[in-house]
């Protein structure tokens, strides 16, 4: 028994929810679960609608299908955090974020967009091969990809502009900083506001003085 991407992405259609919002103890992401995984010739022939009404009808149609799916999802979900803490550095999901839409509602289907089109995995390979588990270390593989491409293209950039530069620009880095080069760095102010800051200081002790 195995759950490919494409019957994910088939569930997430039918289902209209992301896949990591799937929840057993609900009927009918169970029954879609049935429907999209399902090896019988003959369920493809029937609607889901149909399909549906038929299971609910009769439950025990699926019970073995049931048990291998549930012996599947455990074997898989061991694999899920698997290396949790590495992948604190990169965050899979920072490709697909979006001001309207929060990590945990991105869709398998996108996911799989950006490693088809963006990071050039083959396609037949992410939707029939892999599963649901690899996608995660994937995912980190593309936004390494995609950081290194930008540090490249920054480091060009920079040159170029070297000789306009001022000399407070020492390299790259301070040329264009990344936000993930950023991160746990001490903010540096501004001369000018610095300038004013001690302005605002200094009438402050003359005032005291006077």
């Amino acid at each position: 028994m195995k759950i490919k991407i494409k019957q994910i992405i088939r569930w997430e259609q039918i289902t209209d929810k992301a896949f990591c919002e799937f929840d057993p103890n609900e009927e009918n992401d169970v029954v879609a679960l049935m429907y999209v995984t399902s090896s019988d010739a003959a369920v493809k022939e029937h609607s889901f609608e149909i399909y549906s009404m038929a299971v609910k009808a009769q439950p025990k149609l699926i019970e073995n299908d049931i048990k291998k799916i549930t012996q599947y999802l455990n074997y898989i979900n061991q694999f899920s955090h698997y290396g949790e803490d590495d992948t604190q550095e990169v965050d899979p999901m920072a490709l697909h974020k979006d001001e309207e839409k929060e990590p945990e509602s991105i869709r398998t289907s996108d996911i799989v967009n950006s490693l088809i089109f963006e990071g050039g995995i083959d396609a037949n390979y992410l939707l029939n091969d892999a599963e649901i588990c690899d996608l995660p270390m994937l995912c980190k593989g593309l936004e390494i990809k995609m950081r290194h491409a930008k540090e490249d293209s920054r480091l060009w950039t920079y040159l170029m502009c070297s000789p306009y530069l001022s000399e407070s620009c020492k390299n790259a880095t301070y040329f264009y900083p990344f936000p993930w080069e950023e991160e746990g760095k001490p903010e540096i102010i501004a001369e000018g506001d610095l300038a004013m800051a001690e302005a605002i200081l200094n009438e402050g002790k003359e005032a005291n003085n006077g």
